[in-house]
Parts: C-alpha cells; sequence; structure tokens
C-alpha cells in the first residue's frame, strides 16, 4: 500500500503532444518535455525528479480551451503528482 502525499509543482516545459485521455472520459492528456520546477509554498516539489524526463498531464478538456493550450506551446503551470510520471493540472 502506498501513502500519499499531497504535493504541487510548479513546471515549466515543452508540450509535444496532446491527446484524448485513454481512460478518463472528458480528459485531454499532454506530453511534456520537462525542463524546469519551481516550489509551491508549503508542499513538497515531487516534480523535481522528473525533470528532463517527458511527463504526461491529465487535465479537463475544457481547461485546455480556455487555456489555449497548444501543441509545441510552452507551458508553466502548477501541477500535482498522482503517480509515476502522471500529473494532474491544478
Amino acid at each position: 500500500m502506498s501513502s500519499i502525499i499531497e504535493n504541487w509543482a510548479k513546471v515549466n516545459g515543452r508540450i509535444k503532444s496532446i491527446d484524448d485521455h485513454p481512460t478518463l472520459k472528458g480528459y485531454k492528456q499532454i506530453q511534456l518535455a520537462l525542463e524546469k520546477t519551481g516550489e509551491v509554498k508549503d508542499f513538497p516539489n515531487l516534480a523535481k525528479q522528473d525533470e528532463g524526463k517527458t511527463i504526461r498531464i491529465n487535465l479537463k478538456a475544457e481547461q485546455m480551451e480556455s487555456n489555449k493550450i497548444k501543441i509545441k506551446d510552452p507551458l508553466n503551470a502548477i501541477v500535482r503528482k498522482a503517480y509515476g510520471d502522471v500529473y494532474f493540472l491544478k
């Protein structure tokens, strides 16, 4: 059994792809080339260990549309790590 840690991090990187989430209806999944992370006050930065890697960020489809997120654009956002290389956009 794994323990859950409340965590948030600022991430900066370049969007490599955007697809419909394979299992979460109404969600999209971004493949992000993670370049740099930053701290969010009072929370551990679990994304630090993934710098230089490609991570997957899940977000609701309407978040993507309202934020005008596009492939090859830079992304500066706050995310929460769920497991492995999977994150959720705040």
